[in-house]
């Protein structure tokens, strides 16, 4: 199983069903691997590739095709690039498929009733009056993959377990080892890689400390094991003095000593 290499994660679904949040989720828990990773999502590549929601075919195909190359390079250097993109062509997204090679497609549905209450710009609604042309969904078809990897629905909005979808479909197809998918699933560090002193959250833990050998009954604790060397010292300290004092008692034997001898002279 290669699962070192890179692979694309191209996420198509129609706008509102909630593809970036979900790839936003995904390049987010794929780091836990010690995997390289790319979010490119095409709502927040508006500043380089525009793409308003009544953009015309060409437009939006060209915006597709620049995402599939920038994927490709980045899945032959071994990162996971992740994409986000309505892509409502199926032909077009089988070409990118057939360019890239290691391709994840997963499929984000959603009910149209469910994406209208998401509709804060109220697209669908201008579009189903007619002051928008072009729109996917509406006058434009989106074409739904037949067998992505992965179908999900996000319409319940629950971005962890339909990861957990993900991940078990990538796991099925090769991508991912079982371990890596409990490892995104329920783990929070790199792959193979203890994280001393971790828990779930990332707050530290702390090791615990080692067991001290039980002591025998009547035997000194081990802060008053230092006792004995307080003991020896005081000892060494009154052998000083008796010393002292002995040179003390000779240095007076001495004098009396001498005292006498002038006294017969």
């Amino acid at each position: 199983m290669e699962t070192q290499q890179g692979f694309t994660v191209w996420l198509t679904g129609m706008s509102g069903a909630g593809k970036s949040a979900l790839a936003a989720y995904l390049a987010k828990r794929l780091p836990l691997l010690g995997r390289k990773v790319e979010l490119l999502d095409m709502s927040e590549l508006g500043g380089i590739v525009p793409e308003a929601p009544d953009t015309s075919k060409e437009v939006r195909d060209r915006n597709v095709r620049l995402l599939g190359w920038t994927a490709k390079l980045l899945t032959r250097n071994g990162v996971i690039p992740v994409v986000a993109s309505v892509s409502p062509n199926r032909e077009l997204r089988d070409e990118q498929r057939r360019q890239i090679g290691r391709f994840f497609e997963v499929f984000v549905d959603c009910p149209f009733d469910v994406l209208l209450s998401r509709d804060e710009e109220g697209i669908y609604r201008r579009a189903l009056a007619g002051e928008l042309q072009g729109v996917v969904g509406v006058q434009t078809p989106y074409e739904p993959p037949p067998a992505a990897e992965a179908a999900v629905d996000m319409g319940r909005g629950d971005v962890k377990a339909v990861a957990v979808e993900v991940f078990e479909r990538m796991t099925n197809h090769g991508y991912l080892s079982r371990q890596e998918r409990d490892l995104l699933i329920n783990g929070s560090g790199p792959a193979g890689v203890v994280q001393a002193g971790s828990t779930k959250g990332g707050k530290s833990k702390a090791r615990p400390k080692a067991k001290q050998a039980p002591t025998a009954k009547g035997a000194a604790e081990p802060k008053e094991a230092a006792a004995p060397k307080a003991g020896a010292a005081k000892a060494g300290a009154a052998k000083a003095g008796a010393a002292k004092a002995g040179a003390a008692k000779a240095g007076a034997a001495k004098a009396g000593a001498a005292k006498a001898g002038a006294a017969k002279a």
